[in-house]
């Protein structure tokens, strides 16, 4: 593993850790990250390879239909936990919204959108976007992304075992589009950015005269 991404800020630094706090699960027992996600969205798993320059396979289980990673790390452990407050057994744990500097905001939310986000066309036919996670987390990142981009500050509601946030104004998911998608190449799920994309293109075109 290559942790030299971790000395400082970077966007891809900022999407890594988006992604682990939403699809990642760190263990204190086997000093391990590890992530367990469905098939089609294993490009997520590669950009975390490419990321971490790590060499240690994907596991495919047939049963369920799913790619598996679990790098093996007493440092990088120590590094997530200590340095970024992610902690065993996350999800169940009402943590608050760790500090992410103003200029990574973006990254990160697209990294936790791409393991806790869902993209879906509501009963308008317009887009929605969907966050979910334990409340402080969920109100921490709300805020965060709601000042910066000057968004509508929707109600938290409540689901089985978490909560979620949804912006769904047109302008609202605009300016989540291109805050989260400043280049072509950053590392995304891209089913859902091509989703917002669609969405965008179409607007842009009602707007023209």
């Amino acid at each position: 593993l290559d942790l030299s991404i971790f000395d400082e800020w970077s966007p891809n630094l900022a999407w890594l850790l988006g992604y682990v706090w939403s699809d990642g699960s760190i263990s204190s027992k086997h000093n391990s990250l590890s992530f367990c996600i469905q098939s089609a969205d294993k490009e997520l798993l590669l950009h975390v390879k490419h990321i971490l320059h790590a060499k240690p396979s994907l596991h495919f289980s047939r049963k369920r239909n799913t790619f598996a990673l679990q790098l093996y790390s007493a440092k990088l452990f120590d590094i997530l936990s200590s340095k970024y407050g992610i902690k065993d057994r996350k999800s169940y744990r009402n943590v608050p919204f760790p500090h992410v500097p103003k200029s990574y905001l973006g990254h990160f939310l697209r990294g936790y959108v791409d393991g806790d986000g869902c993209v879906y066309n509501n009963n308008n036919n317009n887009i929605a976007l969907e966050i979910y996670g334990q409340y402080r987390f969920i109100k921490g990142i709300q805020a965060a992304v709601c000042t910066e981009l000057e968004l509508q500050r929707n109600k938290v509601g409540a689901l089985a075992g978490c909560f979620r946030i949804t912006w769904y104004s047109k302008s609202d998911i605009t300016k989540l589009y291109h805050f989260m998608y400043p280049q072509n190449n950053v590392p995304c799920l891209r089913r859902k950015r091509h989703k917002m994309y669609k969405y965008i293109r179409r607007l842009s075109r009602e707007t023209q005269p």
